[in-house]
């Protein structure tokens, strides 16, 4: 007889488990939990996803629910997910939403363990220039951040920013960046990129992104080392103006297809820069009242 299935709901989708393999789950609610509760169940919440996460079992699925109006304040101790193979769910939607601000230049979500997911969750830059918003630590592989918002700063005059919002470092193999929204105040002077490549990565997904604010080097860019098969795919880009909105190292290969791109450059084809990857299909568009032009050289016919 083989195992028994069970079920849970998880990214919106409902996913079927042998009961064998099944891990636990934590249930996380700043507004009524404690972390001195079980985190067993609602009415035994935990306060923070710290706390949860030192509940958890590396690779057997555990899963941590973030309550709707969940909210938590990170200074510099940071918040370190070092457990692999769980997901971090955000439930709720809107201003109802977990959401997690950043109370410090060096405040960070650091992702330090393979195969780590986190879903639905607001991020918020509180003070000026806020380092890294999630940090995925080198060598970190398989993890996805996926219907997650980069928040505009507390600060309504823009001085509240990440410089990056998303940081991969060496070796971050097979990382998936999916239907994310980033935004900056438009009065942002510090920001650099929303996404960005610190090191070799290989077969990293960035896709179905909404980028838009005041990035001064360019949404997506990879710096130090080139990437190898990358794919960014449609993706709105809307960096700060006279910015490409992809700016990849020299060498870094793989498809960049369909991404839909606003700013004001010399010439189309400065609006993606990569010399080794794949184009097809990317529109630049620099004015309100024109249509996207297609980016880059079309390929002979021989």
């Amino acid at each position: 007889m083989g195992n028994a299935l069970k079920s849970r709901w998880l990214g919106g989708q409902l996913v079927m488990y042998p009961s064998s393999i099944r891990g636990n789950e934590w249930h996380v609610d700043s507004v009524n939990g404690s972390d001195n509760n079980t985190g067993k169940d609602w009415d035994n919440a935990l306060a923070t996803v710290a706390a949860a996460v030192a509940k958890c079992t590396a690779s057997q699925g555990d899963v941590i629910w973030l309550a709707p109006g969940h909210y938590e304040d990170v200074g510099d101790a940071q918040i370190d997910v070092a457990t692999a193979g769980i997901t971090i769910e955000g439930l709720g939607i809107g201003s109802d939403r977990p959401r997690i601000d950043f109370n410090h230049a060096n405040a960070s979500v650091n992702l330090g363990a393979d195969n780590i997911r986190l879903r639905n969750i607001g991020f918020r830059p509180s003070v000026a220039a806020v380092l890294i918003g999630v940090d995925i630590e080198a060598g970190s592989t398989g993890c996805l951040i996926e219907g997650c918002e980069f928040m505009l700063g507390e600060a309504g005059d823009g001085t509240d920013e990440f410089v990056l919002s998303v940081d991969l470092k060496a070796a971050c193999d097979d990382t998936i960046i999916r239907n994310n929204t980033f935004r900056t105040h438009g009065s942002c002077n510090g920001c650099t990129h929303a996404v960005e490549l610190t090191g070799a990565s290989d077969n990293v997904v960035i896709a179905g992104n909404v980028m838009r604010g005041q990035y001064s080097t360019a949404c997506i860019g990879g710096i130090t080392t080139l990437s190898t098969n990358i794919l960014l795919e449609d993706n709105l880009l809307q960096p700060k103006d006279t910015e490409p909105g992809i700016e990849m190292l020299t060498g870094t290969t793989g498809v960049i297809r369909r991404n839909h791109i606003l700013t004001n450059l010399a010439t189309n084809a400065a609006s993606i820069v990569d010399d080794a990857a794949y184009l097809f299909a990317n529109l630049y568009c620099e004015v309100v009242t024109e249509t996207g032009g297609l980016v880059g050289t079309e390929s002979a016919n021989d």
